[in-house]
């Protein structure tokens, strides 16, 4: 890491996770990282704001975030349960889930 930037982590380990399709997810520009359930990437990026998406082709997420000179910001990344009405379509691989971005630190 140099002196003008910052480490982003984003995880796939939420206890909340349906644990099913994988989850891509894109940093500004950059190339796309697939997460299966229990994995996770880094990336150093340069200081100031970033965008980052989360898609499982079907739903998709997004924040805005900045990083700070030695900073960490951590995202988890997940696909949850929609609700118990969609609970069908979840057995079929289908609808029955969101895609969740959520800041951890």
């Amino acid at each position: 890491m140099t002196p003008s930037t910052g480490i982003l982590v984003v995880e796939r380990t939420s206890t909340k996770d349906i644990k099913m399709r994988e989850l891509y997810v894109q940093v500004d520009d950059l190339p796309e990282q697939t997460l299966q359930f229990g994995q996770s990437f880094e990336l150093e990026l340069a200081t100031g704001s970033h965008r980052i998406k989360a898609t499982n082709r079907l739903f998709t997420d997004r924040a805005e975030f900045s990083v700070s000179a030695g900073g960490k910001v951590c995202f988890d990344a997940a696909n949850v349960s929609a609700g118990a009405i969609f609970a069908p379509l979840l057995m079929l691989g289908a609808g029955g889930y969101k895609v969740r971005l959520k800041r951890t630190q």
